[in-house]
Formats: structure tokens, C-alpha cells, sequence
């Protein structure tokens, strides 16, 4: 499941259909629903960070159902669409804790622009960033990073409330951990060799994909997902990752200091930073020819 989710409730199958292709194309994973009992088991199956929700929708009330989708993923970002002439719905969508609204006829470009703002804000709040470097939580691969980040930082995590809140099941956790503790970051990659080095730029090529060691070390007493072990200082890859989380959640940021931190010249963190900013996470991997910082 996609890092980016959208669920859109209207019972106007030519207005799903729309909407749905307008999301797709800008990379969401989009699901359906026609009526509010529809919607309400999807919008818990499926955990979606954004609920386009029509307000005039069968089998229930629209903000009798927003309230109850605040109420089960108070974090969840809803947009209510409304018809011309009806501003006293939206205010109350507003009170219920509606985002945003929109009215149909759609402008998709606005349209657009508040589902993006709102996606924006339902990462700060898993991720609070700076204005002055990116960390694209949209990254599905960096998504995935910090779900299981979460997880460990968490003092005593409820795997099953972390994995909903991401839009992942308890048994992703699993799977996921598993591969990165063994491959590191490299491991949460789910796409071949090949597809990757599709994206790079100027026919680079990466380096294979090794397990990483790992030093060992007893498990802090009482503790079963320390954050000592889900660092793991011989994986290049997720130094460099730690390094641009950095850059992006400290207020104002010295990158002198931090790139000294992580033990790589100035100089070099801009040039991982350019491809991070431009790749996500995959600019960050190991090239085969050529070198980007330790390897």
C-alpha cells in the first residue's frame, strides 16, 4: 500500500470515476465508496491520510459521518464537498472537523492544491519538518522508514495502532523489520534492480544488494525494539538517510555540523541532498561506478 492514499465517498459514479483517474495520475493509491457504510468500513480498512467525502451521500448522514471517521482516526485529514448555496454545511463540516470543503462543480487545479496541503499536514504531523530542506514522506520507501522508526522510538509501542496510523497491517511490520535488519534500508525497497536503475540519472548503475552486518549486542533489558538496534552504523544507506532527516527537522540547521556529525564533508552532503531532493530515497543508494560518499 502506497504512502499516498486517498479515499473518495460520493454516490455519483461518473464523479468517483473522475476523481479517481485525476488521483491516479498524480501517484495516489485511490479507493471508493458510494454510500456511508461503504466508506466508513473502507476508511478503517484502509487507514487513508485523506477522506474526499460528499456530504449528501446515501445511507447516512455526510457529517454525522465525518464525525465518526474523526472520531476513529482523529488524524485523518477530511475534505467535505458541498453543492452551490450550501455555506451553512460547510461551516458545520468546519465545526465537525472537516480540513477543508470544496463545492461542485469541481476546479481541480484548487482541488488539487488542498489535497496536497492536506496531505503536507498529516506529515508534520508524523514527521514536523523545516522549510529549508525536504524529506518527501510521500517517498514510499522513506514512508516505510519511518513506520518502523515509529515503532522503535515509541517507549512502548502498540504495533497494531502505529501500523493503522501508516496504512500498513501488524503483519507489515514484520516483514518490513525483518528485511531491513538484514538488508538494511536497501531492504525496504520493493522493486527490482533493473526498475531502479531505470530512475537514475545518466545510466548510473547500483551496486548489488548485500546483507549488512550488523554489530552485536545484548538487547537492553526489558526492551524489545530499541532504537540502539534499529541503527545500525554499518549501513551507509541509512546513515545518509538519518543525515537528510536531520537536515530537515532541525530548526535552522548548521549543515557544517551535521555533515561533520555523519562524518562526511560539506561538500558532500549537498551533493547526496541534490539527489535526494530529486530521487527520494533512491538517490541515496550506491552507485556501482563512480563513488557517493563512504561505500
Amino acid at each position: 500500500m502506497g504512502a499516498k492514499r486517498i479515499l473518495i465517498v460520493d454516490d455519483d459514479r461518473e464523479i468517483l470515476d473522475a476523481l479517481s483517474r485525476n488521483f491516479i495520475r498524480d501517484g495516489f493509491d485511490v479507493f471508493t465508496a458510494a454510500d456511508g457504510h461503504e466508506a466508513m468500513i473502507s476508511a478503517l480498512e484502509k487507514r487513508p491520510p485523506i477522506v474526499l467525502l460528499d456530504y449528501n451521500i446515501p445511507m447516512r448522514d455526510g457529517l454525522d459521518l465525518l464525525r465518526e471517521i474523526k472520531g476513529e482516526m482523529p488524524e485523518t485529514m477530511v475534505i467535505v464537498i458541498t453543492g452551490m448555496g450550501s455555506e451553512d454545511v460547510a461551516v458545520e463540516a468546519m465545526k465537525r472537523g472537516a480540513k477543508d470543503y470544496v463545492r461542485k462543480p469541481f476546479d481541480l487545479a484548487k482541488l488539487n492544491r488542498i489535497v496536497r496541503t492536506c496531505l503536507d499536514d498529516y506529515y508534520r504531523g508524523i514527521v514536523a519538518t523545516n522549510s529549508e530542506y525536504v524529506y518527501p514522506l510521500d517517498d514510499e520507501v522513506i514512508h516505510r522508514y519511518e513506520f518502523l522508526r515509529t515503532v522503535y522510538t515509541s517507549p512502548s509501542p502498540d504495533i497494531t495502532r502505529i501500523s493503522a496510523r501508516f496504512g500498513f497491517s501488524r503483519n507489515m511490520f514484520y516483514l518490513l523489520n525483518r528485511e531491513m535488519q538484514r538488508y538494511g534500508v536497501r531492504g525496504l525497497f520493493d522493486k527490482t534492480k533493473k526498475d531502479l536503475e531505470a530512475a537514475l540519472d545518466h545510466n548510473e548503475k547500483l551496486s548489488a544488494k548485500k546483507e549488512v552486518a550488523r554489530p552485536e549486542e545484548p538487547l537492553p533489558s526489558g526492551e524489545r525494539y530499541p532504537f540502539s538496534r534499529f541503527i545500525n552504523p554499518s549501513d551507509v544507506v541509512q546513515t545518509r538517510l538519518e543525515m537528510m532527516r536531520e537536515a530537515a527537522t532541525t530548526p535552522n540547521p548548521h549543515i557544517g555540523n551535521i555533515a561533520k556529525k555523519y562524518g562526511v564533508s560539506r561538500q558532500l552532503f549537498y551533493t547526496l541532498y541534490d539527489r535526494f531532493s530529486r530521487q527520494g530515497a533512491l538517490g541515496l543508494l550506491n552507485r556501482a561506478k563512480g563513488r557517493c560518499g563512504k561505500s
